[in-house]
């Protein structure tokens, strides 16, 4: 299915089989799996770590939405205990030396081993369309391409039935769905006859803390991989598009994606509440309310300079008048000097 021998190696490692155990996973995969062992705090971290990352700045800050991935890469690798991890990860995933099963367990060794609000700030972080120096960071952040895309890449349908035959994605794969798409579970749970009855409109995410652990520990396994439902046969398209929507759909994290940038400093602020659409009406209010305050800023500042130049006007005036009135006048003076020079003859 796949030209690329990167990808061939990957897939035919994927798919050995439900029999095949996590061992093969060595150290990267240790304490992450199962559905009640969510990576939502640092109880998986070993206590080195752990010891590790309380030195760390980025540790301390909060997570919040809409980061760009740009500054997120920045300060990754400006801060020197996520700078180590994210070296070891990028060796791993190099363009150069594609190894994707590696890659892959290299992405779960890698956000398994750091505190959960630094991992949503990795994942989460998006960048505005033509920023191609944000793109190429979260390329790297977010193992593109190695680990993510095939040359051609797989049917939607494949993916989940390969991730389906291995028991480390099958379990990510039934926690994520459980945790996430909690609809999809209780009501089908695997039986495709069902699933093609499901529309996406009849989908709602949780989004909530669990969800989103779920979705992290997700990463690093076959779910990730690109996959697309063209030349999927017609009978097996709604399918298609309902795993593609599981797997690709940004509408469970649609409120932390939704962005813009101020050009100076990459400020990044949150155009939309969650849920709540800005309408034109309200963008041709926001626009008249912008003119109004300009229009009244800018008679302020004219009404100002014409008090300043009166009032200096007004005192110019005013000090000429006393210094007028305080000095004689011409006439009078040659009057006085004349008289007084009379009386002296």
């Amino acid at each position: 299915m796949f030209s690329s021998p990167c990808v061939q190696h990957s897939q035919e490692s994927q798919a050995s089989g439900a029999g095949d155990s996590d061992g093969s996973d060595g150290d990267y995969d240790a304490g992450v799996d199962g559905e009640k062992n969510l990576v939502t705090d640092t109880d998986n971290i070993s206590m080195e770590t752990k010891l590790q990352w309380g030195l760390s700045a980025l540790s301390k800050q909060v997570y919040t939405t809409n980061r760009s991935c740009l500054d997120v890469n920045r300060e990754c690798v400006e801060d020197e205990v996520c700078n180590k991890q994210l070296s070891l990860y990028l060796k791993v995933c190099s363009v150069n030396k594609c190894n994707v099963e590696g890659c892959q367990a290299a992405i779960r060794f890698f956000y398994r081993n750091m505190p959960f609000e630094v991992a949503q700030m990795m994942i989460f972080c998006d960048c505005v369309q033509h920023d191609e120096s944000c793109h190429r960071a979260k390329d790297l952040l977010h193992g593109k391409p190695c680990a993510v895309t095939a040359v051609p890449p797989p049917s939607c349908l494949n993916v989940i039935h390969m991730c389906e035959e291995n028991q480390l994605c099958r379990r990510k794969y039934t926690t994520f769905r459980s945790k996430c798409w909690r609809h999809v579970t209780k009501k089908c749970y695997s039986d495709e006859a069902c699933l093609e009855t499901l529309i996406k409109g009849d989908m709602p995410c949780s989004a909530n803390a669990d969800c989103k652990a779920a979705y992290i520990s997700s990463w690093g396994t076959m779910l990730h991989m690109e996959c697309t439902c063209q030349n999927v046969p017609p009978v097996e398209q709604p399918l298609c598009e309902l795993f593609h929507h599981m797997l690709h759909s940004k509408s469970c994290f649609s409120d932390l994606r939704q962005i813009s940038i101020q050009k100076k400093g990459f400020h990044w602020v949150n155009t939309e509440r969650p849920g709540e659409k800005i309408s034109g009406a309200q963008l041709h209010s926001s626009a008249v309310n912008g003119e109004n305050v300009y229009i009244i800023a800018y008679s302020s500042c004219i009404a100002l300079i014409l008090g300043i130049v009166l009032l200096t006007l007004l005192k110019i005036r005013a000090c000429r008048t006393k210094y007028e009135s305080r000095s004689p006048s011409p006439d009078h003076s040659s009057e006085t000097f004349m008289a007084h020079y009379k009386s002296h003859r």
